[in-house]
C-alpha cells in the first residue's frame, strides 16, 4: 500500500524564499504558545488531490489516468499562455478557534487551473472515494502548507493562556516573502512515506509545457 498525492511543487527560488521566513521565526512558538511544525522547503506544493493509501498494483493505472485527463484537458484549451498561481495572503485553517495549519492561498484564480482540478480530481474519483469521505476540505482550495499547529494540550512549556489568536501578522517577515508564484510546469503524482524518516518521492509527472 502506498500514501499518495498529485501537486505541484514550489520552485527552488521561492522554496529559499520561505525558508528564510522559518529562519527569521525562532520564536514563534513562545508568541504562539503553541507547538508549531514548519513545513520543510522542499516539501512546499500545492495538493491537486489527495489520494490516499492506495494499493500499489494501482500506481501505474492512476500514471496513465493522470497523463490522459492533463492532456485532453489542455487540449481543449484554446488559450496556451502557461498557467501559474499567485499566493499573495496567508490565513488560518480551519479558523482561529481551531487552528491547525497556516496556509498560503491566492487572491484570484484562473478559470483554466480550476478546470483542470475538476477533470484530475473528478477523473481519478474511483481511486480515492473512500478518502474523499474523510476530507476536512473536499473541495478544490489550491493553498500551499506553511506550517501546522499541534492539537492544543497544556504542557510545562506552554499552559493553557486564554485569549491568544494565532495571526499570520505575526510571522515575521511574511509579508515581504509574498507572493510566492507557483508556475505549472508539471504535475507530479507523490508517494508520502511516513515515520521518523518521512519522505516525499515523486512517482510519475506531467510535464505541462510539452502538451501545450
Amino acid at each position: 500500500m502506498s500514501r499518495l498525492f498529485i501537486a505541484t511543487f514550489a520552485s527552488e527560488k521561492y522554496q529559499r524564499q520561505l525558508a528564510e521566513v522559518q529562519l527569521q521565526n525562532p520564536d514563534l512558538e513562545a508568541v504562539w504558545r503553541r507547538k508549531i511544525r514548519w513545513v520543510k522547503p522542499e516539501r512546499l506544493h500545492m495538493t491537486w488531490v489527495f489520494l490516499g493509501t492506495v494499493s500499489n498494483d494501482l500506481i501505474q493505472p492512476i500514471s496513465d489516468m493522470m497523463s490522459n485527463l492533463i492532456t485532453n484537458e489542455l487540449g481543449r484549451e484554446p488559450d496556451k499562455a502557461p498557467m501559474k498561481i499567485i499566493f499573495d495572503k496567508a490565513e488560518v485553517w480551519p479558523d482561529q478557534r481551531k487552528p491547525r495549519q497556516i496556509v498560503l492561498r491566492p487572491s484570484d484564480v484562473d478559470n483554466r487551473i480550476l478546470s483542470l482540478a475538476r477533470t484530475v480530481r473528478t477523473g481519478l474519483l474511483e481511486f480515492y472515494f473512500d478518502q474523499l469521505q474523510k476530507e476536512e476540505f473536499r473541495s478544490f482550495k489550491p493553498h500551499i502548507t506553511l506550517l501546522r499547529v499541534e492539537r492544543r494540550q497544556e504542557t510545562q512549556k506552554f499552559p493553557r493562556t486564554p485569549g491568544i489568536k494565532l495571526k499570520p501578522s505575526d510571522i515575521v517577515e511574511l509579508d515581504d516573502a509574498l507572493p510566492v508564484v507557483l508556475n505549472l510546469d508539471k504535475i507530479v503524482l507523490v508517494e508520502s512515506h511516513m515515520g521518523k524518516n518521512s519522505s516525499y518521492q515523486v512517482l510519475h509527472e506531467v510535464p505541462m509545457a510539452s502538451k501545450r
